[in-house]
């Protein structure tokens, strides 16, 4: 079947994060289109006519989705959906669609403790079936995700609920967006939760799209240039460490859980250390940190362990000194004001500096972080 035309669709606002068409089953002239396989990337329809005859597929890509939704619903599909109905369905797939990112695109994974009346923590994988939380189970690799209508996926990871935001383009206005969409995502659970049922924020993974290729590589020089910086941002005097996890097409970085202010600084430190160009990339290897990372356990990927820089990183002292890979040795505060100066016009060149306000006031020591915060009884950065 051929491409319906394209058309004009409002971008959505950060003040309206529901700007994301709404994959439920539809109806229309005895033709009904349900969502068979849901992806970031791509979308597979059934279409079927009421008749005995076998489902007809249609494949689309993300970019898509939202103008063919549009057309089925104005009818501009008819005569099309009624000629592939007739038509005897293909065995398989015969060309997979080509789903090319035209922008670098960000997103955050939230994970909770769902806490009972008692305060006492209930495995999410026994209880999230009974929630009836809305949205189409249609992931191909997960039974449990369940995309919503408001853009994300909640889902389980382990025992803990998972709350993935969409896709965000790297635009002016991003790191406010992906801030509000975790906001709505947690709501979004909560309203489902039964009564006298919390959250409890677990842990954070902020997700930058990379390219694929020498992606482990990539992955070992983010974690002893931005890792540290991320670790001061985003970890607690209890934390254990940083993950940093190459994926197909993504860089994931995973900590501590960190919402509002805090997580749009590290946001803006992990986009603007994934965008930036080769002559920034060479600048931000010599800043390099000593460190000895070791393989992650549960899924692949590199661990920062809190002492793999041979000292305490989230000790109470703001006086920590890093050894550099290139012999100078420097303080944990100054690594990251200077990882800040080189990455931070990259960010700014593609979004705006409104989405460097809270990197920047943490850089120039106008916001502590969380370990800091923590900390101030006995640290203090002046």
């Amino acid at each position: 079947m051929r491409n319906p035309r394209s058309r004009t669709r409002p971008t959505a606002s950060p003040a309206d994060p529901f700007s994301y068409p709404d994959f439920g089953p539809r109806s229309r002239l005895g033709f009904r289109l349900e969502t068979k396989v849901l992806t970031w990337d791509l979308a597979v329809f059934a279409v079927s006519d009421g008749s005995t005859r076998p489902c007809a597929y249609v494949v689309r890509t993300t970019d898509e989705v939202a103008s063919f939704l549009d057309a089925f619903d104005d009818g501009e599909l008819d005569e099309e959906l009624a000629a592939l109905a007739r038509r005897r369905p293909m065995r398989r797939l015969r060309r997979r669609p080509r789903t090319k990112r035209a922008t670098t695109v960000a997103g955050v994974e939230h994970e909770y403790r769902i806490l009972d009346g008692d305060g006492l923590p209930v495995d999410a994988r026994h209880l999230l079936p009974s929630l009836g939380i809305e949205g189409v189970h249609a992931d191909p690799t997960d039974p449990n995700a369940c995309r919503g209508r408001w853009g994300g996926v909640v889902t389980v990871d382990g025992a803990e609920i998972e709350v993935a935001t969409p896709p965000v383009p790297i635009a002016p206005g991003f790191v406010d967006r992906i801030v509000q969409l975790t906001e709505v995502g947690r709501a979004e659970v909560e309203r489902f939760l039964p009564p006298g049922f919390t959250l409890e924020g677990f842990s954070t993974h902020l997700n930058v799209s990379t390219p694929t290729r020498g992606d482990d590589r990539r992955a070992q020089s983010l974690a002893r240039t931005l890792g540290p910086a991320l670790m001061v941002l985003m970890d607690r005097p209890s934390s254990p460490g940083l993950l940093v996890r190459p994926r197909p097409g993504r860089m994931e970085f995973g900590a501590e859980y960190v919402a509002g202010g805090d997580l749009a600084a590290a946001l803006a430190f992990a986009g603007a250390g994934c965008v930036i160009d080769r002559p920034a990339r060479l600048e931000l290897r010599r800043l390099a940190v000593r460190l000895d990372l070791v393989p992650a356990v549960e899924r692949y990927g590199w661990y920062v362990d809190r002492r793999a820089a041979g000292v305490d990183l989230y000790g109470p002292s703001d006086d920590v000194i890093l050894d550099r890979l290139y012999g100078s040795r420097v303080s944990v505060w100054d690594h990251l004001t200077e990882v800040w100066q080189v990455i931070r016009p990259a960010l700014v060149s593609r979004s705006a500096p409104m989405d460097c306000r809270f990197a920047d006031a943490v850089s120039s020591g106008d916001q502590l972080p969380p370990l800091r915060r923590l900390h101030r009884g006995t640290a203090s950065r002046a």
